[in-house]
C-alpha cells in the first residue's frame, strides 16, 4: 500500500525545556511541509521549531 512507502517522524508535541516559555497558557503548532512552528504566546509569532530533514 501507499502508506508503507511515506517516511514517518517522531517529534515530541511538548518538552518543558524547549516550551515553558513560549506556551504561555497553550501550546499551538503549525504544521508545514517544510516542518513544525511553534506560536510564541508572548509575542504572537510563529517560531520555526522543527526540520523534518533534520
Amino acid at each position: 500500500m501507499g502508506w508503507e512507502e511515506v517516511q514517518q517522524y517522531n517529534y515530541d508535541a511538548y518538552s518543558f525545556q524547549r516550551d515553558f516559555v513560549r506556551c504561555v497558557s497553550q501550546c499551538s503548532w503549525l504544521i508545514s511541509a517544510e516542518g513544525i512552528y511553534g506560536l510564541n504566546g508572548n509575542t504572537g509569532f510563529w517560531e520555526f521549531a522543527y526540520n523534518w530533514s533534520s
